[in-house]
C-alpha cells in the first residue's frame, strides 16, 4: 500500500504526464521545444523529489512519444498520397473499361482500302466508324456495307455489302474477268448465312469465291466516314 506522500507524488506524475501528452497532440514540431520546456517544467513543480533516473527515463518517454507522433503524421500524408494515387487507378481503370465496352459492343472505328469496294470506297486508306449493334440484334439488311471475319482467314477482317439474306435466291456471275464465258450461276442463301458481295466486282474476293457466310462472323456495320476529312459525314447504304 502507498503511502500518502508517494500517493500524491504518482498521482501528480500522472497529470504532469498527461499535460505533456495533451501538449505533444495538439503541437506541431516547431513547437514542441517550447512545449516540451513547460511540460519538463511543471512536471518538476508537481514531483520535485523525483532522481536523476527518472528524469532521464521521462526524456526518454517524450523522445519515444514525438517519434510516434512524427511516424503517425507521415502516416497520414502517405494515406493521402495512396488515397490519391487509389482515386486515379480508378479513374484510369473506369476509363480503360468504358473504352472495352464502347469498342466491343457499341462502335469501334476501322480502316479500309483496296479495290473491292470501288466506287464506293475509295482505293486509299479511309477510316471508318462502324456500330455493333445491328449485327448484335440480327437486323443486318440488304445493301449494309458489313466488317465480318474472312472464312478463308479468320484473323484478318474483310469488309463487303450485303446482297443477300437467308432464303434469298442469288444469282452471280462466277468469272466476270473472263468475258468470252460470262457464265451466270445460282444459290439460295442458307439460314443463318448472308450472301456478300464487293462493288468492284472485277476485283473483290467475296461469296462468289467461298460462299455464302456464317451471320456469326459479321461483327460491325459501317455507317460513319471520318477520313479523309472532306468526306466526313453519314455513310449508310452508299
Amino acid at each position: 500500500k502507498l503511502s500518502e506522500n508517494s500517493e500524491n507524488t504518482l498521482r501528480n506524475t500522472l497529470r504532469a504526464f498527461s499535460f505533456i501528452l495533451f501538449r505533444i497532440l495538439n503541437s506541431d514540431s516547431s513547437s514542441l521545444c517550447f512545449n516540451g520546456g513547460v511540460s519538463s517544467a511543471v512536471f518538476f513543480f508537481f514531483a520535485p523529489g523525483f532522481s536523476t533516473y527518472f528524469e532521464i527515463e521521462f526524456w526518454n518517454l517524450k523522445l519515444l512519444l514525438f517519434q510516434a507522433i512524427t511516424v503517425l503524421r507521415s502516416m497520414g500524408l502517405f494515406r493521402t498520397v495512396v488515397k490519391e494515387a487509389w482515386e486515379k487507378t480508378f479513374l484510369f481503370t473506369k476509363f480503360l473499361c468504358f473504352l472495352h465496352v464502347t469498342d466491343n459492343y457499341l462502335v469501334d472505328p476501322v480502316k479500309i482500302y483496296g479495290p473491292s469496294m470501288l466506287p464506293a470506297i475509295d482505293l486509299n486508306p479511309s477510316i471508318f466508324l462502324a456500330e455493333r449493334i445491328t449485327p448484335r440484334s440480327g437486323k443486318v439488311t440488304h445493301r449494309d456495307i458489313v466488317v465480318f471475319r474472312s472464312p478463308q482467314n479468320p484473323r484478318r477482317t474483310v469488309t463487303k455489302r450485303v446482297i443477300g439474306l437467308e432464303g434469298d435466291t442469288i444469282t452471280y456471275v462466277s468469272n466476270p474477268e473472263n468475258n468470252d464465258n460470262d457464265k451466270h450461276e445460282t444459290a439460295v442463301v442458307p439460314k443463318g448465312h448472308v450472301w456478300v458481295q464487293g462493288d468492284n466486282k472485277y476485283n473483290s474476293t467475296d461469296s462468289r469465291h467461298f460462299g455464302p457466310i456464317p451471320y456469326g462472323l459479321i461483327e460491325s456495320k459501317i455507317f460513319w466516314k471520318v477520313f479523309p476529312v472532306e468526306d466526313f459525314g453519314s455513310f449508310w447504304r452508299k
